[in-house]
């Protein structure tokens, strides 16, 4: 699980970590904002907190050799996007 560097304290994330036994991974924003792969891109958060997304890039910068198979879905307050290693 990734998230941007930002996000990288929430209780929230940390947990759900813990209980899905994955490793957290945090990605940093300026790393997010050199970022010149195709994800999702929005003007909203690209106000809020200086980058144009934040789970679709997260996802593909935190492996190697990535590939989205799940574009940003949102769900309430979260926004979920997953990527496979090749």
């Amino acid at each position: 699980m990734a998230t941007i560097d930002l996000k990288g304290s929430e209780p929230g994330l940390k947990e759900a970590c813990l209980a899905l036994e994955v490793p957290f991974r945090t990605i940093p924003s300026d790393q997010i904002k050199r970022f010149k792969g195709s994800y999702q891109r929005s003007a909203f958060v690209k106000e809020k907190i200086g980058v144009e997304g934040v789970s679709e890039p997260c996802a593909l910068l935190a492996g190697r050799r990535t590939k989205l198979i799940l574009p940003k879905f949102k769900r309430g307050r979260v926004c979920v996007a997953i990527a496979k290693e090749d």
